[in-house]
Formats: C-alpha cells, structure tokens, sequence
C-alpha cells in the first residue's frame, strides 16, 4: 500500500476528503507522543483521535486508515500555506523555504 504520509511530509499537510480533515500532529502533552485526529471542518466535530508513542505507528496507522483521501501541503508549520510572511509569526525555514515554528 503506498504511503500518502511519510516522515518528510506529515508536519506539513492534512488528508481530505469532503468536509473532513485528518492528520498527525505532536502531542504536547507527551514528550515523543504523536496523535491522529478526524475533524470535520465544519463542525469541528471530532471523528477519531487516538494517541501513539512512535511516530512510525501514527504513520502506519493514518496510511490504513486514510489511504483514499486527499493530500493536501499546508506549508511547513500546517497554518500559514507557504505565504511569504506568517500570519501566525512563524520565521521561514532555512533548509527549504517553507514557514515553521519559530
């Protein structure tokens, strides 16, 4: 099964399709913890979320799950869209000119 998240890619975008929006972020709450979430964009009801402690195992999982949905690249920081100053205050990264956290 092809990867539509992978180590390069899933900081940086969400997974669609209609409403919907599903990805990984970290969690604060957890040093090295990583979480998946579904969330309708509308409603900001939420469909799944489920915790993990590697993040090979959210990948694996997002992947099953989500394999027919869209990809859609957010930027670096998964907010700003790549626009040339951040809305969020968020510096340009160096290495490839995508917005991140400062």
């Amino acid at each position: 099964m092809p990867q539509i998240m992978n180590h390069e890619n899933y900081q940086s975008g969400i997974l669609t399709s209609g409403n919907r929006v599903a990805g990984i972020s970290k969690n604060p709450l957890k040093l090295n913890g990583y979480t998946i979430y579904e969330v309708d964009s509308e409603s900001l009801v939420y469909y799944f979320y489920q915790e993990f402690d590697h993040v090979d195992e959210a990948l694996r999982v997002v992947n099953a799950r989500y394999s027919g949905w869209t990809w859609s690249d957010l930027g670096g920081c998964g907010g700003c869209g790549g626009q040339e100053e951040c809305p969020l205050g968020h510096a340009v990264c160096e290495k490839d000119g995508h917005l991140s956290h400062r």
